[in-house]
């Protein structure tokens, strides 16, 4: 597996184009993990492997990436420009910004696609990779908490006193930032009940996510600000 650095090629977001292109495909969508939890908010990289099935990319050749959720095609694409010929049989990393907040994805199970299909490409059978993920709203309370249970920042410290009988050993907690970038995480245990402390006095002023999940179950998510 070779790592694509930006001198190799220039990857920008742009809109729908279409162009000739030899036999690419995406082999695989590796970041986010797929099958893995992520927020509705999510402004961040999408990572994704690409093969060259066919005659080698030239320097100046271009390829477009099209995005589909559900079977739709969204708004934008990618679109690469080579700086340095690719050659038959290798494949490369890219990576590329996707805001899903800008796409209104809704909560719930989605499946996304990239895809490099074109009407001169000379093997449909390897152009799409796809993966499937479960979106969050970054608000509202997933269970009954106990009475005396309460999540807040004070100063900068995120307090943590929680009881409930869902919570496991197995219980970790998360926060992200809106624009749905994971900045902690922390497996904090528990059994029936949690109270810890968390110092995020060095983040920056904002409003951050905080969700409890136990043993794949969401205990808890909190929106505060700081």
């Amino acid at each position: 597996m070779k790592k694509l650095y930006t001198s190799l090629l220039a990857l920008i977001l742009t809109g729908n184009i279409a162009f000739a292109q030899p036999d690419m495909g995406v082999t695989e969508i590796t970041t986010p993990t797929p099958g893995s939890s992520i927020l509705t908010t999510y402004n961040d990289t999408l990572a994704f492997k690409i093969k060259n099935f066919g005659d080698s990319l030239n320097i100046g050749d271009s390829l477009v990436i099209t995005m589909f959720i559900d079977g739709v095609e969204a708004p934008g694409g990618y679109f690469l420009i080579m700086q340095q010929a690719w050659p038959t049989n290798d494949e490369y990393v890219l990576a590329g910004p996707v805001d899903f907040t800008s796409l209104n994805i809704s909560a719930g199970s989605h499946t996304i696609c990239l895809t490099t299909d074109d009407a001169d490409d000379v093997n449909h059978a390897n152009d799409t990779a796809c993966a499937t993920y479960t979106f969050t709203v970054p608000t509202g309370i997933g269970l009954t908490l106990g009475s005396k249970s309460s999540i807040f920042l004070n100063n900068g410290i995120l307090n943590l006193n929680i009881t409930h009988s869902d919570i496991v050993e197995s219980t970790t907690l998360t926060v992200y930032n809106m624009a749905g970038r994971l900045v902690y995480t922390e497996d904090i245990g528990g059994n029936g009940s949690i109270s810890s402390t968390v110092d995020l006095s060095s983040y920056a002023t904002g409003v951050y996510v905080v969700r409890l999940v136990s043993k794949g179950r969401l205990i808890d998510t909190r929106k505060l600000i700081k």
